[in-house]
């Protein structure tokens, strides 16, 4: 059974008062949130494709919005079918075909062609084959303080899905449950999710001028609402038949523990997290700090990198929380580079929605669209697993 609903009033969200409430409502009228669907299937074709029926006007709107963008690939992926597109196929089929067989089942679901869909999902592996870059630039924050964690991630992406991204709510066919925030027509778990293991995961592209033949990064990043364990999400994020790079953050909150993860197809630097740990979209590990990026990637991580570590200098991981996390990540220190990034003429990308959570916490919250206006939803943190 598939439900949808939609969000609160944004005053309600941020706690005004009654008079408050009706006067914005007055000025503004109902502010917009995430709609969140709900969404079960029998086996993961079934999956896909109720996740395909209820996402099809986004998804298509969003393929609409990127025509040009997504036909370059497209074309370049048909140019060389047996290097650029059936390598990637048969390594799914090898590796992960059940979530091959969802994506057949959105794209069913969506009225779309599968290989449309397919390429887009191999977005990350073509764009690197292409020598080009995209806008994907997320900013992250993990803090560890004995038993306490914090986790804020900032989702950025391209500005054109700014009004279509949605939230996901799964049973999925194992009796793991997950909760996402998603692109339209991307494979879930490119945004940041938390699963009914307790297993929370958020990522930061990294425009590594290498891929091979191998398990697409959405494809990983799939799995990953699925871990059992700390340990095994560490097994996918280091899965040998990867195909890009890609950086992971993660947390166990029964297990306590904080994992950051920097992949390229020939090496994996994992590093527990204790204390104060912030990215952008550049390796920061000292293990692959010879790993070549493409520069257009550095120029714009690195001033949010600097935003970050700037803001973090003063500060010891006892003073941290949650409210910290968040300044840092609504910061506009640095005009459209800033970790808080707006929609721009100027420069592509915005953040599209942000994760926050506090292990001291039973609720995590989601930001729509940017941090700083401060309109969220909180969600409750749900650890039970189904009985099948």
């Amino acid at each position: 059974m598939i439900k949808r609903r939609e969000m609160v009033k944004l005053g309600a969200v941020m706690g005004m008062n009654m008079l408050g409430r009706k006067l914005f409502s007055a000025i503004f009228g109902l502010e917009k949130f995430f709609p969140l669907f709900e969404i079960s299937g029998k086996d993961y074709f079934e999956l896909g494709e109720q996740i395909g029926k209820n996402l099809k006007n986004r998804i298509q709107a969003g393929l609409k919005r990127r025509k040009k963008w997504i036909d370059e690939i497209k074309n370049f992926a048909d140019a060389d079918r047996k290097t650029r597109f059936e390598p990637f196929l048969d390594s799914l089929k090898q590796n992960f075909p059940h979530y091959l067989e969802e994506m057949k089942g959105t794209a069913r679901g969506s009225e779309l062609d599968f290989d449309l869909l397919f390429v887009l999902n191999l977005n990350p592996e073509l764009s690197a084959m292409m020598r080009s870059s995209r806008e994907d630039d997320c900013s992250t924050v993990l803090v560890k303080n004995g038993d306490k964690i914090v986790l804020g991630h900032n989702e950025d992406g391209s500005e054109m899905y700014i009004d279509l991204m949605s939230l996901l709510k799964v049973k999925a066919p194992s009796g793991i449950d997950f909760f996402v925030l998603a692109y339209p027509g991307i494979m879930p778990g490119n945004g940041p999710g938390i699963n009914s293991n307790g297993i929370l995961h958020t990522c930061n592209y990294i425009g590594n001028k290498k891929c091979k033949a191998g398990v697409p990064r959405y494809f990983i990043d799939r799995a990953m609402l699925e871990a059992k364990s700390m340990e095994d999400a560490i097994k996918l994020g280091s899965h040998p038949a990867r195909a890009y790079s890609q950086a992971h953050n993660l947390v166990s909150i029964s297990e306590k523990r904080a994992v950051m993860i920097e992949s390229s197809i020939s090496k994996v630097a994992v590093r527990e997290v204790d204390g104060i740990l912030y990215r952008t979209n550049n390796y920061i590990l000292p293990e692959m700090q010879d790993e070549q990026q493409f520069a257009s990637y550095q120029a714009s991580s690195l001033p949010r990198l600097k935003s970050l570590e700037i803001f973090f200098k003063e500060l010891s991981p006892d003073q941290v929380d949650e409210s910290k996390v968040h300044q840092a990540l609504s910061n506009h220190d640095t005009p459209f580079i800033s970790p808080c990034r707006h929609k721009s003429k100027l420069i592509p990308g915005a953040t599209l929605g942000t994760l926050l959570f506090d292990s001291t916490q039973s609720e995590f919250k989601i930001f729509y669209q940017a941090p700083c206006k401060n309109i969220f939803q909180k969600f409750p943190v749900k650890l039970t697993q189904r009985k099948e």
